[in-house]
């Protein structure tokens, strides 16, 4: 099971409902719900910039693992991010968030604290484009497409997830797996209008490739009928171009299975290099007896 999936299997019931009785109490005021709401012996909130950046902090690690003595590497935190991200979407779909840890009780911090940014409604950064395509936010209304792609066995193994089995499930992934409009984005076909793949990065933690401290990861996939016609490299350019204007990440980390080459010339033509390593992950679907070849990109 992935972070995203355990973080969500482990909130979604009491402690989501804690969550909505706070946003209902306040009626969706952030800034008073982290001056009001979040107050107590457990956790804190802070206002860093009214309306849009806030701060949580957690006196205590509540992770029921870390309490146990089954997790104990900082990188492990991104559970709790995870769960954060998943719980604002819940509360208030209409609005994109980022959740970026800043301190951590296994870090050597005493308290867990947490930077969350919310941008309102639809989120209005630029697409990116070429010709043929955009890069653009996951909408609502791209489940039924999304389905009618990612169920396809031939798509999703491949790139280490479960063919999506309903629309219903597809439409999940949009408003919790997809719900990061600065770092994923549906890649539509500009002739069709369709979402016809997915682009993106994140933290490399919910995987087990070597990658270095922060090093992000990247990942993308394309709709069988849209294979070998340089549509992922094209998208996957656009993505790199993007993070060079506007990030200061140092390097990105990536992989493929070593029975699916063709993702790793997308990689190779647009810059990434093989670091010779190659590992198993077995967070990935039905990873765990398939070798990943690591490849990295640096960016100057």
């Amino acid at each position: 099971m992935c972070y995203r999936e355990e973080a969500i299997e482990c909130v979604k019931d009491h402690v989501l409902q804690i969550h909505k009785q706070i946003y209902a109490k306040y009626n969706g005021d952030f800034d008073r719900i982290y001056t009001e709401g979040y107050n107590s012996k457990s956790y804190t909130g802070r206002v860093i910039e009214p309306g849009k950046v806030y701060e949580l902090s957690y006196l205590e690690c509540s992770c029921p693992k870390v309490k146990c003595g089954l997790r104990n590497h900082p990188q492990q935190c991104e559970c709790s991010r995870q769960s954060i991200l998943y719980i604002l979407s819940q509360l208030e779909p209409g609005s994109h968030f980022e959740v970026r840890i800043e301190n951590t009780i296994l870090r050597g911090s005493d308290r867990c604290t947490f930077q969350i940014t919310r941008h309102e409604g639809i989120y209005k950064e630029k697409m990116m484009e070429t010709e043929r395509i955009l890069l653009r936010p996951w909408r609502d209304s791209d489940a039924e497409v999304l389905y009618k792609w990612a169920s396809d066995p031939d798509v999703g193994p491949r790139a280490g997830w479960a063919p999506h089995q309903s629309v219903e499930e597809s439409l999940e992934i949009i408003r919790t797996v997809f719900n990061d409009a600065l770092h994923t984005w549906a890649i539509e076909l500009k002739e069709t209008g369709e979402a016809i793949g997915a682009m993106g990065y994140g933290p490399s933690c919910e995987c087990d490739l070597p990658a270095r401290e922060g090093e992000p990861l990247i990942g993308y996939w394309v709709a069988k009928p849209y294979w070998n016609q340089g549509i992922c490299t094209e998208a996957l350019q656009l993505m790199l171009d993007h993070i060079r204007q506007t990030t200061d990440i140092k390097s990105l980390i990536s992989g493929h299975f070593v029975d699916n080459p063709a993702s790793g010339r997308v990689m190779e033509k647009c810059g990434f290099v093989p670091t010779g390593e190659t590992c198993i992950d077995a967070n990935q679907y039905q990873g765990a007896n398939r070798p990943i070849r690591v490849l990295r990109l640096t960016i100057k």
